[in-house]
């Protein structure tokens, strides 16, 4: 629970009683003060990440500074990095508003299964800051295969290819059918690919046999510095984590009928995420993803993150028609204010050429 949803429910209920009132920044910092509100840290369950204190070392320089004089040799358009990521099948922030001085903060989740088992999704960014192609998303299935009723329902959204393993993880298999089926489609010519030091990808004679026409020049970043040379890392997943938890938060502190962690839901909600952040709007933020790791020489312009693009917005109603929904997103494409009624169950997609 956030200030947002607070000031929501506060107009909502000043528009049943016909009151004339705006839920001001100062009024809310006045309720909280009041009713003894603070934003807490919620203790049932805490993913502590150890703080990164590390300088580059002379072999990350010389790494980048080698991939600097690979790149003057391709268009921007044919340097491509990709790698996976991993998320809970439930996932929720990690604060929440409560009252001051409990001892413990909980919050109640559909299923304490979905918070520790996961799937992976693996984007590819290209130089130019754009994510290009399909988004492959690895659900984690028994036996590893979907069964044939299973498969039957699917959703099939037209920017996801959708495979599956029995840890939700990639392995050797998948990582060649990721390479023909999402990074060919998108070449016609020699081209770099950077990748991390998994083993499970980072091998030629992977590539070898589908890139036949064309030659993949493979970058492999330094073990253990991911952190700092792999712009997927500096930026995207970032944000990518930072939409799917707002839509987790919404759903639960609005009680919508929805289970975002069902198979089909979980398909659709990366599918809309996905077309969001292929917006032009992300282009400069991804853009500086690259630039922070080094590879770009000029400084890329400031950008604007997905909070600021797409919920930074005083509390509007959908634009849909007769729809007296509050907004729930404003579109990175159309920049109409969506419910989430309008954006999630109607799948407000938009296609890209």
């Amino acid at each position: 629970m956030h200030d947002i949803n607070l000031k929501k429910w506060a107009i909502q209920k000043s528009r049943e009683l016909n009151i004339n009132f705006k839920a001001s920044n100062s009024w809310i910092n006045r309720f909280k003060n009041k009713y003894r509100i603070r934003s807490r840290k919620i203790t049932k369950f805490i993913n502590i990440t150890p703080a990164i204190d590390k300088q580059k070392t002379e072999n990350e320089i010389q790494f980048v500074n080698n991939s600097k004089l690979l790149f003057q040799n391709f268009d921007h358009d044919h340097i491509l990095n990709t790698d996976q990521s991993g998320f809970n099948y439930e996932m929720y922030s990690q604060r929440t508003l409560s009252d001051v001085g409990e001892s413990k903060t909980e919050v109640s989740a559909t299923s304490l299964n979905a918070l520790t088992h996961s799937y992976t999704i693996q984007p590819v960014i290209s130089f130019e800051g754009k994510l290009v192609g399909k988004l492959l998303l690895c659900l984690q299935e028994t036996n590893g295969k979907f069964g044939p009723i299973v498969e039957q329902g699917l959703f099939q959204p037209n920017n996801i290819e959708i495979v599956c393993s029995s840890s939700g993880k990639m392995n050797k298999s998948l990582i060649k059918k990721f390479a023909a089926e999402i990074i060919k489609p998108i070449i016609n010519k020699d081209f770099v690919l950077m990748l991390d030091s998994w083993s499970g990808h980072n091998k030629s004679d992977i590539y070898d046999d589908i890139f036949q026409d064309f030659k993949c020049n493979l970058r492999v970043i330094p073990p253990g510095t991911t952190y700092f040379l792999q712009p997927l890392d500096k930026l995207v997943f970032r944000q990518w984590k930072y939409f799917v938890k707002t839509m987790y938060n919404y759903v639960a502190i609005e009680g919508l009928n929805i289970e975002l962690r069902l198979r089909n839901n979980i398909i659709k909600m990366h599918s809309l995420i996905y077309n969001q952040l292929q917006s032009p709007l992300f282009y400069r933020m991804f853009k500086n993803s690259w630039q922070k790791c080094g590879y770009y020489e000029e400084t890329v312009e400031t950008y604007d993150s997905v909070k600021n693009i797409c919920f930074n917005f005083n509390i509007y109603n959908c634009n849909e028609i007769n729809c007296k929904e509050m907004s729930f997103i404003c579109c990175s494409h159309c920049r109409n204010f969506l419910c989430f009624h309008h954006f999630f169950n109607d799948y407000h997609i938009h296609e890209l050429n």
